[in-house]
């Protein structure tokens, strides 16, 4: 209400209330009478921020002066208004919807995004954000995309009335191949309390751009081209061409500008004998330019995908070479771009072909079949033998020959071009009177890979393979690109380097093995290696790029020749491979293989029925190869009881009967070579171990006394026992040697010799043998040699049936001055028994009288498990153990003497021990004391009134004075013997 006052009374005073100005719209009221003020319509900031009311209060009065209907006064009120968050954000444009190039750059604004909010001050102020996005991918997927991290982005700048937003390229995947569309919702929102926003959508289109390659791919309709000397036939290459491009422009389809194809091979072709062509109607291409260069054709001029194809599909490949290499192939690669060749190079003819456009490359690669011909072997009918051999040779050292060496230089073959090749062997039959094999090694083919080395000092590159073999080797190195410049084998013998063979271009080295010229390719590099134990480090040297593969084909296991079923069969065997005759065990003589050339393309190695009469990898005419093994004397063998020639134990018990050595069934002896005998050399060792060692003698009472070891036979006239050694008190070597009166006739068969030695028993003769193993050895001797040994063996029971001793080499005696006396030193405990054992001993002091004892000095190391009690005069151990270690522990017996004095009386020291049979008996032992007198005598007066100054002699007198008195002076001795 409004204060407003009159002094006058009733209707002079009465007031009335009015707004006068300052209300535009009309939305204040105020009460006529109270004065009161009202709003009666809604506040908009935006509209105005305050309102200057100008308020009138008049009054009633009737008789107003002259001139004045009313009295009245004004006063001034100013209503602000307070701005709330009462209007939402609009965009300026809607909906968004743009198109822009597929390689736009990041950071290129693309599109400008305005929204306003007539709210004032913070609730009008606005922010840009995603709320979603998606991309569409060309096959009408769509794919989330992280709203933190998307593709494009709101970059928000302020002006003097709004904020903008700039749609700004923020990653480098704007692909048309890849994603076609972007849609995004944009939101706009005020800083209100709270806040409001509006969403758009925004939608970004890529445009296509021609920034794709065309890609072509082929069909292939022949796998290879055949070489023909007759009638070469071009080879077309392809059944279908396809080319694709993932542009959609230009329109109505992508177009090709120019195509260029090449040919490659290893082998070394002339430019008339390998070429391509293509073959096409000049009428409906006469849009191109078409221009062959025998082993490359250009093709410059504007056509589409279809027109390409059908080109394409006339692409040849022809070479009338009369030899192909072998294992070659034709590399047909077709370069081909949509790039124009505006401002291209002049290359051949009337094509401009411009080179350093961009090209997508296609490759096929062609396989050059060669027709193998039939090689030629043009040496002698019999080659030089193999090397001779020594009946029954050890498989280790008997190696014979190399198979590719046997032909080395008498094989001609139109498909060496190289003059490269290696032949195997068509072992066609094998003959002769020596038994056994033919023999070839088996191949194991080894890989290591050429990849780009490191620099080295020298400035070359190098890979080393390097493994010990005793077996040749051959060694063969492939490249996939650019030839290495040098190839270099070094051989070693252990770390002794003996020299290199090194390979350049044309060049032919000769070093233990052979080594041939490369051009490129496969080339075989080693053939072989001549020396056994050969460390073989090959380096490779010269390689630039990723460049190809070291082949290393190792000779390993022996496999047999079998013999051919018919004469057109045969057994291959492979060029890497060593060829040589294995005899037999005692067989000698001679054996032939004959044999073909091979060239190893048809066929497989290994093989034992390859039918050379259908094939041309085989010579027609061949050679042969002999084998001389040489007779040497077999000596006798002596077997027993199966292939490890050992007997079942035999088990001599002590005190018995003599035990055979020998299964009566299980000796058997033979000589392959001669049916007499001379003579058996048979030894005995003191145990399983071949050698005599006096160390291994059983300890006891009688530990010196000759081993009494024996072996007995049953009589016979034929044989005659010589013994030898008789000093050795463990080995014993008995030679048993045959008896006959005419000294020609020495030895007797091997049956007679068997059935004599199976009557061989083992048999020892005295009372307490030691238990070691024994090893009996028989060998016999064919009056030229003695064969290998047979082993029987011997197993001794013994029994413990003697109770153990003690002795004493040497008294026992202690002195008197020594408070510690060991008086053990000499002492023995032994016990016939072999390997006896003790399980406990007593020890006592007897006759002691004063406070002496004894004790034991041993260390813990020998007295580890056993239990010893000390008591005033005993000494008592316990625990089982052999009698050497009870004999080391009393040996540290010690008695202790205590008084300065002792007594004289001689001591006893008694021993009983306890074996496995039983106690023994008490063993005395005087213990003696050896006296010392280290005291001297003391003399004293007997009683205290004899005085010297109380005797006294009378001057002149004739008569003695007594100086002391009977019984008083007295002499002492602390010592026992004084």
């Amino acid at each position: 209400p409004n204060d407003a006052y009159d002094r006058d009374l009733e209707l002079n005073g009465k007031l009335a209330y009015s707004i006068q100005s300052g209300d535009p719209y009309g939305l204040f009221a105020i009460d006529a009478t109270t004065g009161v003020l009202e709003l009666v319509d809604s506040l908009d900031y935006e509209n105005a921020t305050s309102f200057p009311l100008v308020i009138e209060a008049r009054d009633s009065a009737p008789y107003a002066p002259e001139g004045l209907l009313y009295r009245f006064d004004t006063a001034a009120v100013t209503v602000n208004v307070v701005d709330i968050n009462d209007n939402t954000p609009q965009f300026a444009g809607q909906p968004y919807s743009i198109q822009i190039n597929e390689n736009t750059a990041v950071g290129t604004t693309v599109l400008t995004i305005t929204a306003t909010d007539e709210d004032s001050t913070t609730n009008g102020f606005l922010r840009y954000h995603f709320t979603s996005a998606w991309r569409w991918l060309p096959s009408g997927a769509s794919v989330s995309e992280d709203t933190d991290n998307t593709t494009f982005r709101l970059v928000v700048t302020n002006t003097s009335t709004t904020q903008i937003a700039h749609v700004v390229v923020w990653q480098q995947n704007l692909d048309f191949e890849q994603v076609r569309t972007f849609t995004y919702t944009v939101q706009v929102t005020d800083h209100g309390v709270p806040s409001r926003w509006a969403t758009e959508t925004l939608t970004v289109d890529l445009l296509d751009l021609n920034d794709n390659l065309p890609v072509l791919t082929a069909v292939p309709l022949a796998p290879y081209h055949l070489e023909d000397e007759d009638a070469q036939m071009p080879t077309r290459l392809f059944s279908s061409v396809n080319i694709s491009d993932a542009d959609t422009v230009p329109q109505p389809t992508p177009m090709i500008q120019g195509v260029r194809i090449t040919s490659s091979t290893l082998g070394s072709y002339t430019d008339d004998e390998e070429f391509i062509s293509l073959e096409y109607n000049p009428t409906i291409f006469s849009g191109i330019c078409v221009e062959s260069l025998g082993r490359e054709i250009l093709v410059e001029g504007s056509m589409n995908q279809a027109q390409y194809e059908q080109l394409l599909n006339g692409l040849y490949y022809e070479n009338k070479a009369q030899e192909f290499l072998y294992n070659d192939t034709a590399i047909i690669s077709i370069w081909i771009t949509d790039e124009d060749s505006t401002g291209g190079t002049l290359l051949a003819g009337n094509c401009t072909f411009q080179t350093d456009r961009n090209f997508t490359v296609f490759t096929h690669n062609l396989t050059l079949q060669e027709r193998n011909d039939r090689p030629e072997y043009n040496g002698p009918p019999v080659l030089p033998p193999l090397p001779t051999v020594l009946e029954d040779p050890l498989p280790s050292v008997h190696l014979g020959r190399s198979a590719w060496s046997l032909f080395d230089g008498l094989v001609t073959d139109n498909d060496d071009i190289d003059n490269n090749s290696v032949y195997g062997m068509a072992v066609t039959s094998v003959w002769g009177n020596a038994t056994g094999f033919f023999e070839y090694t088996t191949e194991q083919v080894l890989f290591a890979n050429l990849v780009s080395p490191s620099v080295l000092v020298d400035g070359t590159g190098s890979v080393t393979i390097e493994w010990d073999s005793s077996v040749r080797v051959n060694v063969w190195v492939t490249w996939f690109s650019t030839p290495p410049s040098q190839i270099s084998v070094e051989l070693r013998q252990g770390t002794q380097a003996m020299g290199w063979v090194r390979m350049s271009s044309g060049d032919v080295t000769n070093f233990t093995g052979r080594v041939f010229p490369f051009t490129a390719g496969h080339v075989p590099l080693l053939r072989a290696l001549e020396n056994d134990n050969i460390d073989l480090h090959v380096v490779v040297r010269g390689f630039s790029v990723l460049s190809g593969r070291l082949t290393l084909q190792v000779p390993t296991l022996w496999r047999q020749v079998m013999a051919a079923s018919s004469p057109s069969m045969a057994a291959l065997v492979g060029s890497g491979s060593r060829f040589r005759f294995q005899p037999n065990m005692h067989s000698n003589g001679n054996a032939t293989a004959e044999f073909l050339a091979w060239d190893q393309r048809d066929g497989s190695f290994g093989t034992n029925v390859f039918d050379t009469a259908s094939s041309t990898s085989v010579s027609l005419n061949g050679t042969s190869l002999s084998a001389t093994i040489v007779a040497v004397n077999d000596p006798p063998y002596i077997r027993l009881s199966g292939a490890a020639g050992i007997n079942f134990n035999a088990t001599f018990v002590e005190n018995i009967m003599p035990v055979s050595i020998v299964d009566q069934l299980t000796m058997t002896i033979d000589d392959v070579e001669d049916d007499v005998i001379v003579s058996v050399l048979v030894n005995i060792y003191g145990e399983n171990s071949m050698v005599c060692n006096s160390t291994q003698e059983c300890p006891g009472f009688e530990r010196n006394t000759p081993n009494l070891d024996r072996i007995l036979y049953t009589a016979n006239s034929l044989f005659e026992i010589g013994v030898f050694n008789v000093t050795d008190t463990i080995c014993k070597t008995w030679n048993i040697t045959t008896f006959h009166t005419d000294e020609t006739k020495r030895g007797t068969t091997e049956s007679n010799w068997q059935a004599f030695l199976r009557t061989a028993q083992f048999f020892n003769q005295h009372p307490e043998p030691y238990d070691h193993v024994r090893t009996v050895e028989f060998r016999g001797f064919d009056g030229k040699a003695y064969g290998p040994p047979a082993y029987a063996y011997i197993s001794v029971t013994t029994f413990n049936d003697n109770e153990p001793r003690v002795t004493s080499a040497q008294p026992l005696q202690f002195v008197e001055a020594n408070p510690c006396n060991p008086i053990g030193a000499g002492l023995s405990v032994v016990d016939p028994d072999c390997a006896a054992i003790i399980q406990w001993a007593r020890v006592t002091l007897e006759g002691e009288t004063d406070s002496a004892y004894l004790r034991l000095n041993a260390s813990q190391s020998i007295t580890a498990g056993m239990q010893i009690i000390y008591d005033t005069s005993l000494v008592y151990i316990n625990g089982t153990a052999p009698v050497e270690t009870y004999e080391e522990v009393l040996k540290t017996l010690t008695y202790y003497n205590t008084m300065d004095e002792p007594d004289a009386i001689v001591r006893t020291v008694t021993f009983q021990v306890r074996g496995r049979v039983g106690t023994s008996e008490m063993f005395r032992f005087p213990l003696t004391p050896r006296l010392i007198s280290d005291n001297a005598p003391v003399l004293h007066l007997a009683s205290p009134d004899v005085d010297a100054t109380m005797a006294q002699f009378v001057e002149d007198s004739t008569v003695g004075t007594l100086l002391v008195r009977p019984g008083g002076i007295a002499i002492q001795d602390n010592d026992t013997v004084s």
